[in-house]
């Protein structure tokens, strides 16, 4: 379980929802009592570790099923009442000797372009660097002050200003703008605008956040969609007809 939330991320989840954190903690304490004399005699101690095993279980089970957007007009499910009782029941199915990958994988959309989103993304978690934090830039802006110095800071991050420059002025700036703008194949003005900006604060965090939406979206789907249906894809500029999985 600890493993799973670990790496809950291949699976658009973030381990932080799930007390990874103190999971941790609790896990090193006991690995650390070696003699098994403190936290490994600790009752507390296991029974919390329990529970938030527990909680977490129960947590990624829904945001498997269900996902975590909220039910409006768009879930497409006949129902939309949430019912516990399937994922204690797998829960007591785990507890049994059941794996806990092949419980985790029953809740997840059977839709094909799930799966191959979440392939995608697996391939982007192998370089993306998410646990690094980059700084957002507000804009539009209110403080210029504020502003100039969140998009120095971004573009040191990104190697086009040197840590070393203390002082950056409006040709170092637009120096640094420009190197951007043709490394992403932007506009190239040595200004900043809502395109820079909005590439700027495009980073690995960011996109995560967008494919883990993506994939809850499949969730809002029939579990079992119409023998026949059209897909219309609009950011794609693209439609399919799908009869029996085929295409």
């Amino acid at each position: 379980m600890l493993v799973f939330i670990r790496d809950a991320m291949h699976y658009g989840l973030f381990p932080s929802h799930y007390h990874a954190d103190n999971l941790q903690k609790i896990q090193l304490a006991l690995d650390a009592d070696t003699a098994g004399t403190s936290a490994r005699r600790d009752i507390a101690l296991w029974m919390r570790f329990e529970l938030l095993l527990t909680d977490a279980f129960i947590g990624i089970a829904h945001d498997l099923d269900i996902g975590r957007l909220a039910i409006d007009s768009t879930f497409l499910r006949p129902d939309s009442i949430f019912e516990p009782k399937p994922y204690f029941d797998q829960l007591k199915h785990l507890l049994s000797g059941g794996s806990l990958s092949s419980i985790m994988h029953a809740f997840e959309p059977k839709h094909s372009d799930y799966h191959l989103l979440k392939k995608g993304l697996s391939r982007f978690l192998d370089t993306a660097n998410i646990q690094t934090q980059e700084t957002y830039i507000d804009y539009p802006y209110l403080d210029s002050l504020v502003f100039i110095h969140q998009l120095t800071q971004r573009l040191k991050e990104l190697g086009t200003i040197s840590w070393k420059v203390e002082q950056v002025d409006t040709l170092v700036l637009k120096n640094a703008i420009l190197r951007v703008q043709e490394q992403r194949g932007l506009t190239m003005d040595g200004k900043y605008g809502p395109q820079l900006i909005g590439s700027l604060n495009l980073n690995s965090r960011e996109k995560m956040i967008r494919l883990a939406i993506n994939l809850d979206r499949y969730k809002k789907l029939p579990k079992q969609m119409p023998e026949r249906y059209i897909w219309v894809n609009i950011p794609g500029y693209y439609l399919a007809l799908r009869e029996n999985d085929s295409l």
